[in-house]
């Protein structure tokens, strides 16, 4: 019993050990801020406001966009903006000012992780 509850905390400090590795090279070699990465969260806030294009060209880093009579259509699939929505609701309400993308990237690492590894 004793082997077994001493290769679980080694099997979960060297999951924590990858886990904190991978986002600190993800921190660290990431030259842009979250705004670069936020076409799905720009959308949706959009959608919350009862739009489905954005209103102005946006910059020139967000290039999945499609112009289409005076709008900026997104090409992505409407699930992976509705999977922002809640996140842009924050935004509306004045919770957050932008998308906290490297705060969801840490935690997806912690929920995939919590579940390849099983019951502790």
């Amino acid at each position: 019993m004793k082997a077994l509850e001493t290769e679980i905390r080694n099997r979960f400090v060297l999951n924590a050990l990858i886990i904190l590795g991978v986002a600190a090279v993800y921190f660290f070699s990431n030259p842009h801020p979250s705004e670069y990465y936020d076409y799905t969260f720009r959308v949706a806030g959009r959608l919350l406001d009862g739009h489905v294009s954005l209103g102005e060209q946006p910059p020139s880093w967000l290039n999945e966009f499609v112009p289409f009579e005076g709008g900026w259509y997104s090409v992505f699939p409407l699930g992976s903006v509705v999977t922002m929505a809640p996140i842009s609701m924050l935004k509306s309400f004045g919770l957050i000012s932008e998308m906290p993308a490297a705060y969801i990237y840490r935690q997806r690492l912690l929920s995939v992780d919590d579940a390849d590894s099983g019951p502790l």
